[in-house]
């Protein structure tokens, strides 16, 4: 809107109103705030703030200040200093800032693949009385999985593909409106999102707009209520705001623009879709069966909507009895149309005997992948990380080659097969969601936690023909009091068999070296920790000038430890970076992986096991604190060529993530 709106579902009205406005939200993920105010023409209005606002951030821009400065939760951040142009600054795990020379883009995702969202902005030349002369063109882009008509608030209304509700959805307009309130961005730079603060509709509100349309909207009340700064709910009267400008705020100006939006759905709908595996259940309660429902399964494409779930909601949820919706949210629907994965992983040249032989087709709907030509297959085929071609979660590259095939750019399809694959090959062992017991593991204990390679679901990351390279991570908030109340050698990590056969490696241990380090009467740290590290029964030494501080720091710092091919390496850092020391490689040593081994933190009890420590006989062994955060990566023989990175890539990604959320005492 510029104010020029169009809705999600096609719907086009100007809303030439002076004020602070919820454009969109979505559940309590991210809402998009504009402020309007006079343009050099008089008649119309102008967008001169934007506000984009997670659970975590509270980001405005102003025409005021272009692009020279943003403020982030209250804070100034100024180019330069705070971030670069054309750079993408990440802000958590789901949240991106990315600030050009005259636009912006906000990215929000909560999914590690598949689309998200963004809100963006076009800084516009017009004059005086804006200030520094400038407006702005305002944007947000929902994915498809958030159409389900139930999730999406604001002036953008509900997103359920049925533009014929959208007056509905969103009358009355002042519902909208936050200026002056404490649900203003603006007013309260601190403004975060949660449950409580979502602004709904109530009883009479719903009753009133009910029916709402661009020629027939219902002569009610256009108020909204607000939660005060007092925290008491009243009513919000717009006092220069009539029935009659409701009426003409919302009325469509642009029926071509809607009409070619909907022919673009309709489009699309007949376009590429994965459905889930048959049998697979829906979710069973109430919103997350009809949101979930459409986000992306393992076996599904990963930037294509789930058009057929979008059709559903769209042409046939309207007309189902209460009875019917309530059994459908309930799970009490089968999709009679799922497609296995096997098969829409078929492959043919358009065109030639293979697309009838093995009975791909492009339309109605897609089944199979169909290559333009000979030459598109093999540049795709190589673009899509073939050396594990066959391997478990081949899904990665099946993925990767319906993007290609759909002329996304081969870097692109590279890139996201490579995630795809890590994220189906990561089994994180301490989450980073869930109770405190689950995401936060106390190391006082010799029985910290112990993780089976038979594991359910996970074996393959831990089977030698799968899984001859690895990735352990983790996040470690080292106790002083705990840590180095005695000189010694602190065993964090082991991973391996119970017991080691006569002359057998140990497979993976991560150690600190602590033998001169001890507590002074006044508390501070004597002497400086190492690390000691062994792959394949080769040790490594990490010293003192490169992991001291972090070891002797009461902060969480982040540790991983990786093996490409031969070479391996250790990583220590903050939550701002990691720094990479490469130890040198295995040389003729065999690094050996099983199922039948097990991932250990501070070792067991169980007395003849290769990670066992005598609690009473060595408790200088244990090293306290609290770890989190702790993944495994089993990962195949990595590109022969070398071109593409993994370890590189893959483990900035994880530092860039929040650190644990732990106690601090």
């Amino acid at each position: 809107g510029d104010p020029h709106y169009l809705t999600f579902d096609g719907k086009s009205f100007d809303y030439q109103v002076r004020g602070e406005f919820i454009l969109a939200r979505h559940m309590n993920d991210i809402e998009f705030q504009s402020s309007q105010a006079v343009c050099p023409n008089w008649r119309v209005r102008c967008n001169v703030g934007a506000a984009v606002i997670t659970k975590n951030w509270n980001i405005q821009l102003k025409s005021e200040w272009y692009t020279d400065q943003v403020m982030v939760n209250g804070r100034i951040w100024k180019k330069g200093r705070d971030y670069h142009i054309n750079h993408r600054t990440r802000l958590d795990s789901t949240t991106e800032l990315q600030i050009n020379r005259y636009y912006f883009y906000v990215f929000f995702n909560d999914l590690k693949v598949g689309d998200g969202a963004y809100a963006h902005g076009v800084f516009r030349h017009w004059g005086h009385p804006l200030p520094r002369h400038l407006y702005m063109d305002l944007y947000f882009k929902a994915p498809g999985r958030w159409s389900s008509g139930l999730s999406m608030t604001g002036l953008f209304a509900n997103y359920d593909n049925n533009r014929y509700d959208d007056w509905e959805a969103i009358a009355p307009s002042t519902m909208w409106w936050v200026k002056d309130t404490k649900s203003s961005a603006f007013k309260n730079p601190k403004y975060l999102l949660t449950w409580d603060n979502r602004i709904v509709k109530n009883a009479a509100q719903k009753k009133a707009s009910k029916g709402a349309g661009s020629a027939n909207i219902r002569k009610a009340d256009a108020t909204a209520l607000r939660m005060n700064d007092d925290g008491h709910e009243t009513p919000l009267h717009a006092m220069d705001w009539t029935h009659e400008d409701e009426e003409q705020a919302l009325k469509e100006v642009d029926p071509l623009t809607a009409a070619m939006r909907k022919r673009l759905f309709d489009k699309m709908a007949k376009d590429h879709v994965i459905e889930r595996t048959k049998g697979e259940e829906q979710p069973t309660t109430g919103l997350a069966a009809a949101e979930l429902d459409i986000m992306p399964y393992v076996e599904m494409r990963p930037d294509h909507l789930r058009i057929e779930q979008q059709m559903l909601f769209r042409k046939e949820w309207k007309f189902l009895t209460p009875a019917e919706k309530t059994g459908m949210l309930a799970g009490k629907v089968e999709s009679s149309n799922a497609a296995g994965m096997k098969h829409m992983c078929e492959e043919c040249v358009r065109g030639t005997q293979a697309c009838t032989d093995k009975k791909i087709v492009e339309k109605p709907k897609a089944d199979g992948i169909t290559f333009k030509s000979k030459e598109e297959m093999d540049a795709c085929h190589k673009a899509c990380i073939p050396w594990i071609e066959g391997k478990p979660c081949g899904q990665a590259v099946c993925k990767c080659r319906i993007d290609c095939s759909l002329d996304v750019k081969k870097d692109i399809c590279t890139k996201t097969a490579v995630t795809n694959y890590i994220t189906f090959r990561t089994a994180a062992y301490i989450p980073g969601k869930g109770s405190i017991d689950l995401r936060c593991k106390s190391l006082k204990s010799s029985q910290a936690a112990r993780f089976k390679g038979t594991k359910a679901g996970k074996t393959d990351l831990w089977k030698q023909e799968y899984a001859p390279n690895f990735a352990i991570s983790f996040w470690w908030k080292m106790d002083k009091g705990e840590t180095y109340k005695k000189p010694g050698t602190k065993l964090l990590l082991y991973k391996g068999p119970d017991k080691l056969d006569e002359g057998e490696a140990v497979p993976v241990k991560i150690e600190i070296e602590a033998n001169a380090v001890s507590i002074e009467s006044d508390g501070t740290i004597k002497g400086d920790p190492s690390m000691k590290l062994t792959v394949a029964g080769v040790e490594f030494t990490v010293g003192a000038d490169k992991v001291a501080s972090y070891l002797k720091s009461e902060k969480f710092n982040f540790y991983a430890l990786t093996k490409k091919d031969k070479n391996i390496a250790f990583w220590v850092g903050t939550g701002e970076e990691a720094k990479k020391h490469a130890l040198g490689d295995i040389g003729n040593a065999v690094y050996k992986t099983s199922t039948e081994h097990d991932l250990y933190l501070v070792g067991t009890k169980n007395e003849g096991t290769a990670a066992y420590i005598d609690m009473e006989k060595e408790p200088e062994r244990i090293p306290g604190g609290v770890m989190g955060k702790l993944k495994y990566v089993g990962c195949d023989k990595w590109d022969p060529e070398g071109k593409e990175p993994l370890w590189d890539r893959q483990i900035p990604k994880q530092v860039a993530l929040r650190k644990p959320d732990c106690p601090t005492s």
